[in-house]
C-alpha cells in the first residue's frame, strides 16, 4: 500500500474515522468514548489525538442524536 492513512481514509466510506494519525477506525466497532480514547467492541483501546478530539466527539454526538431521533 502506498500513500498516507489520510489518503486511504478518503477512499473509504463515511463509516470510518481517523482518531489518530496511526489509526483509522470503523465507527460500527466503537463501543464507547472516554476522555481521549475510543473503546472498541473487541476490547482494544485507541488513542484520540488532541487535534482530532473535538471532531471525533462531535461525530459520535451527531450519530447518537440521529439514532435517538429515529426511535
Amino acid at each position: 500500500m502506498y500513500g498516507t492513512l489520510s489518503e486511504q481514509l478518503e477512499r473509504l466510506s463515511n463509516r470510518f474515522i481517523m482518531a489518530h494519525q496511526s489509526f483509522i477506525v470503523n465507527k460500527i466497532y466503537v463501543a464507547g468514548i472516554r476522555k481521549n480514547e475510543l473503546f472498541l467492541t473487541d476490547g482494544a483501546v485507541i488513542p484520540i489525538s488532541r487535534q482530532r478530539l473535538k471532531t471525533v466527539k462531535s461525530l459520535f454526538i451527531d450519530e447518537a442524536e440521529k439514532t435517538a431521533g429515529e426511535k
